[in-house]
């Protein structure tokens, strides 16, 4: 009954440019899923919120030390949903919304962009959702983490997505079509 959700996490680390790069410099942080929250609210109704949340995420943010950015990719597991009320779960896993089926994964991939010591800043990418790509825009708040130093810190992204772009009507006398969503995101140095 509710719609989409999107992804995750946020920011990472570039070095100071030299004029070569060196393939050791270049950070990668991981998604620690164990640590992480991926929640969502939508309204019903027009008054009620109803709120489920995803189990299963991984990410990776990879840097490029050269160009002072930072990509960003995520995947969530669309039957790892979970809410109050079991039919609501089977209604998000039908062919009228997620399509678990035949989509199992929902994805999310950042544009480059630059750290610049702002502990606030905005996310633009892409988020591919039932086989449709969408641009998408998150806001992230890293608080004091300086993801440059390559080190465990916290992050969250928040934000807001329209259901109907990715082929979600159905329900729209009874659901919204805005879904928000929330990660609260723990990121680790990269196992390789």
């Amino acid at each position: 009954m509710l719609a989409p959700l999107m992804l995750v996490l946020a920011s990472a680390s570039g070095g100071a440019g030299a004029d070569t790069v060196d393939a050791d410099m270049a950070t990668a942080l991981q998604l620690d899923s164990r640590n992480t929250q991926v929640e969502f609210e939508i309204a019903a109704l027009w008054i009620l919120r109803r709120h489920g949340q995803f189990t299963e995420v991984e990410g990776r943010i990879d840097s490029d030390p050269a160009a002072g950015t930072a990509v960003i990719t995520v995947r969530i597991r669309v039957d790892s949903v979970r809410m109050k009320d079991p039919d609501h779960v089977r209604l998000l896993l039908s062919p009228e919304f997620f399509d678990a089926a035949r989509h199992p994964w929902i994805e999310f991939r950042s544009e480059p962009f630059a750290i610049d010591g702002k502990s606030q800043a905005s996310l633009p990418g892409s988020l591919s959702l039932r086989g449709v790509t969408r641009k998408v825009r998150f806001d992230i708040d890293r608080g004091h983490c300086d993801l440059r130093a390559g080190t465990a810190c916290e992050v969250v992204v928040d934000g807001s997505l329209k259901r109907s772009r990715f082929g979600m009507t159905e329900y729209r006398r009874t659901l919204a079509d805005k879904v928000h969503l929330k990660i609260a995101a723990r990121v680790a140095p990269a196992i390789e």
